[in-house]
């Protein structure tokens, strides 16, 4: 079996804390890994994260943008850097606040090269600090009305019952995305800088005939897109 090269993608914005915990994650997981190289696009932090990822992560290629261009212009700096270097299959969108877990990327991988018409795959994202909910695990857009509805939602982890979820679009926190689709569909809109990028670019790969799916076995921790409490579950 051929082993696809994939670039992880991480942007960071004066969460130098966070991108440093993300990135020993990645070297603890990752770091023997000859087909997976690692980009942070630094989004012009006045925080001394670059600094601190150079003393720490020598070997991980950073990109500073000259000012904050959000998560959408922070993504495509790594996305057209990638695509650039025409020899990854897949990229890895990454939140530099996300907690991974061991098989997030490999079971993302493992689904997306199971199916060539996917295009884009997303983790379940698991509630960083209610362990027992999920945040969601991929999302419709609703059609008849401007909204969505995200799948489980505050649901109890133990409920969700799908290996594989079709939806519009998945959270861009822990992304899976074909370099292939990408060419053909386009790169993130810049323009929403930091919400709706990962709704417009899910709608895209549709239209282009990709599917996107949700992967529940690739689980991360994120924090809630919600303000709903749950009192003390």
């Amino acid at each position: 079996m051929i082993v696809p090269n994939v670039c992880i993608v991480i942007v960071n914005w004066n969460k130098k804390s966070l991108v440093l915990k993300l990135l020993k994650k990645l070297k603890i997981f990752y770091g023997d890994k000859k087909n997976i190289d690692i980009v942070v696009v630094d989004n012009a932090s006045a925080d001394g994260s670059v600094e601190a990822i150079k003393q720490k992560f020598s070997n991980i290629n950073i990109l500073q943008n000259k000012k904050n261009l959000g998560g959408a212009g922070g993504f495509n700096t790594g996305i057209n850097y990638a695509l650039s270097k025409n020899k990854y299959k897949y990229i890895w969108l990454l939140d530099n606040d996300v907690e991974i877990t061991e098989n997030s990327l490999d079971n993302l991988v493992n689904v997306c090269e199971s199916d060539p018409v996917i295009g884009m795959a997303g983790s379940m994202v698991v509630d960083i600090n209610y362990k027992k909910f999920v945040v969601e695990a991929g999302s419709r857009i609703l059609e008849n009305k401007i909204g969505v509805e995200p799948k489980y939602r505050n649901s109890p982890i133990n409920e969700v019952r799908e290996d594989i979820i079709e939806c519009d679009y998945v959270a861009i926190c822990s992304a899976l995305v074909s370099t292939k689709a990408l060419k053909e569909a386009g790169v993130i809109d810049s323009r929403y800088f930091l919400f709706w990028d990962d709704m417009d670019l899910g709608f895209r790969f549709k239209l282009k005939g990709y599917k996107v799916v949700c992967v529940t076995s690739s689980k991360v921790y994120h924090g809630s897109f919600t303000d709903r409490e749950r009192g003390a579950l």
